[in-house]
């Protein structure tokens, strides 16, 4: 199991490979991407889908998509030697996780995503994280002080990754010191749950497995997460589509709007990448029709599609870039855009 930032950054750079670009300079953004490496199948493009976003968005989002796009597009093989990229788990230059976890973790006033102060427990190791992950070998690695932990022993060295990163011994500390209320009342529902002795009389946030009934373990990780963090969305629809355990039951489940709601992946049943991209968008209030509805038309269409051939050939619809006047700042206190690309990590490395 890969550790906590690695799930956090592993796939940052799902949607973040394309600016919005004037016609006359690109005469055809793809409309369709394939997606290899997660879902083998066509979806909307990184570039088209990322042009939805950043016609509406002034902040963080577009800073690292731009630097991410600046990472995929060195094709030399030198991607070691450009600052802050890193080739990542699927062989591809991609923005480094040290550099993506900095700016998820740095404050809004400082032009960073704010999910520190968002997100319970995991903002905090988010924080520590953004520290662990500069340093890049074991002895610098176990010296250095983090600004959550506050001082030595907060960072560990991976030898299977070789990175510096959390180590897991702060973890219940700091469970312990800051969310012993929070883990009191979810402990409080598990025992409710663990009282029901059929599964009819399992319900609610129980979970029935066919001997017992018992908390979700969803609801432990809901519990120190946040009120405010996007990581309770990917929990709870990752939850729902852990309920089915064949490959046909999980790949059948549809969503109200046609999107498919499960994927079937290493013999698991998660949530569906781009189902949750699309929820996760209008969490963090890049909901508007403008964005929503181009991309679930091009999701649609790219869908039926059959294979890469086909896929690549369609062209996206023209994007107008927005003046200045007319275009939408979203605020950096309530921006987490970033979450789409980043958050799908807990769902796609279990």
């Amino acid at each position: 199991m890969a550790s906590w930032s690695a799930r956090i950054t592993l796939l940052a750079g799902a949607l973040l490979t394309a600016s919005v670009v004037d016609s006359e300079e690109v005469p055809c953004t793809p409309l369709c991407g394939f997606d290899a490496a997660r879902t083998g199948r066509c979806h909307i493009s990184k570039a088209y889908a990322t042009a939805l976003v950043e016609f509406f968005d002034d902040g963080p989002w577009s800073a690292i998509m731009k630097h991410h796009m600046s990472c995929e597009s060195n094709i030399n093989g030198a991607c070691d030697q450009v600052a802050h990229c890193e080739v990542d788990g699927a062989g591809m230059c991609a923005a480094s996780r040290s550099w993506v976890v900095a700016q998820l973790a740095r404050p809004g006033t400082e032009g960073g995503a704010n999910l520190t102060d968002r997100c319970g427990l995991f903002g905090r190791l988010l924080a520590d994280g953004a520290v662990c992950l500069q340093e890049t070998n074991s002895t610098l690695c176990s010296n250095v002080s983090t600004p959550k932990w506050g001082g030595p022993g907060a960072c560990a060295w991976d030898d299977i990754r070789q990175v510096c990163d959390v180590s897991s011994k702060v973890v219940m500390p700091t469970l312990r010191q800051y969310y012993s209320e929070d883990l009191v009342l979810a402990n409080f529902r598990r025992q409710n749950c663990s009282r029901a002795s059929t599964s009819d009389l399992c319900s609610a946030d129980c979970h029935w497995d066919g001997n017992s009934c018992s908390l979700r373990p969803v609801d432990f990780l809901l519990a120190v997460s946040g009120d405010d963090c996007p990581l309770s969305l990917v929990f709870q629809q990752n939850a729902g589509c852990h309920t089915e355990n064949t490959s046909n039951t999980c790949s059948t489940r549809k969503r109200a709007d046609g999107l498919q709601e499960c994927l079937w992946r290493q013999n698991q049943c998660e949530a569906h990448p781009v189902a949750l991209e699309f929820d996760l968008l209008m969490f963090v209030g890049l909901g508007d029709p403008l964005i929503l509805e181009p991309a679930r038309a091009a999701e649609a269409q790219c869908s039926e599609l059959p294979d890469i051939q086909s896929c690549l050939q369609p062209c996206a619809p023209a994007i107008m870039n927005p003046s200045r006047a007319t275009r939408r700042t979203v605020s950096l206190t309530s921006l987490l855009g970033l979450a789409v690309a980043v958050l799908s990590c807990f769902l796609w490395e279990v």
